[in-house]
């Protein structure tokens, strides 16, 4: 109800308007992170909404710079440089509505679901109905399709990761999505290996000392409390002590997706290297633990008892 009627509220003040385009530039503010000195993008895009008497009542603007200018020490909520950007544009502007680059992303997200769900269901799920039968088919056209809206996701403005993440859901729906998943799994091992031996090999080991003990105190609190909790959990749901016990002392460990988030998180700016460093070695402390854990009590293929070393 609230919804409709602000719908409607919005609708009744339409009115004729035109779009103007533009760019500027802004030397001197941004950095390549990945190569120092190497190429950065300066342009300023903008986009105007003028009404019937030329009075400028919208701007949205994209700059090729992260708000975190600012750098990981301040520990204030702020909206760093875009939100002083927005201010100095109303200023000169006053009763238009200013917006960043993110309220395209907002626009952005729901976009690539909506159209990859379309053409996963008017386009690939049919193909890969006709031609199922063809193995090598159905995993050429799943590697095309996780690319192709891992492409369209950057190009949106968004993310390869989440351009792939939303590909995979789209498929789940197909009926050969069990094949699909098995059939990718040495792939994503393969890429698995890959990401973590460069993430060793990046690792600096002087951080090491300043981080192990307060790693080491992170590691010894998840695995003190992450276990019990899927523990107690799983046995309201009806699942027996034993099992309950085995499930919970399995997951235990912090999950790979620590490493992947402090990894893109140091690279964009968002957290510093000392506090990525520590989300690393607790999680690489909690996996050393877990595994010996593990398997020294409970079936795995790599046990060390005869008793308990099952495929």
């Amino acid at each position: 109800m609230w919804m409709g009627s602000n719908a409607n509220a919005f609708r009744s003040k339409c009115r004729p308007a035109r779009l103007s385009y533009g760019t500027a530039t802004a030397p001197g503010l941004c950095v390549n992170r990945r190569s120092l000195g190497g190429p950065v993008d300066e342009e300023v895009i903008f986009l105007t909404v003028e009404d019937e008497g030329g009075e400028i009542t919208g701007v949205l603007f994209a700059f090729s710079l992260h708000g975190v200018i600012m750098g990981h020490p301040n520990l204030r909520i702020s909206a760093d440089y875009i939100g002083a950007a927005r201010r100095v544009v109303e200023q000169a502007l006053p009763g238009a509505v200013v917006t960043g680059d993110a309220g395209w992303l907002v626009l952005a997200f729901p976009l690539l679901i909506g159209g990859a769900a379309l053409l996963a269901r008017f386009v690939l799920l049919p193909l890969i109905r006709t031609f199922d039968v063809i193995k090598e088919y159905i995993f050429l056209l799943t590697i095309g399709w996780c690319l192709g809206v891992a492409e369209a996701a950057a190009v949106l403005g968004l993310s390869h990761e989440i351009g792939a993440f939303v590909g995979g859901i789209t498929m789940a729906a197909s009926p050969v999505s069990i094949y699909i998943a098995d059939s990718l799994r040495p792939l994503r091992d393969f890429f698995l290996v890959l990401f973590f031996f460069s993430l060793g090999a990046g690792f600096e080991l002087e951080m090491l000392g300043d981080v192990l003990f307060p790693a080491a105190v992170l590691a010894g609190l998840m695995l003190l409390i992450k276990g019990p909790v899927f523990s107690q959990l799983l046995r309201r749901t009806g699942e027996a002590p034993a099992r309950s016990q085995e499930v919970g002392a399995r997951l235990a460990q912090l999950s790979e997706f620590s490493l992947l988030l402090a990894v893109l998180a140091q690279e964009r700016g968002q957290i510093g290297d000392r506090a990525s460093y520590l989300i690393q070695l607790a999680t690489l402390l909690t996996f050393l633990v877990s595994t010996y854990a593990v398997v020294l009590r409970y079936p795995t293929p790599i046990a060390l008892s005869d008793r308990l070393r099952r495929d």
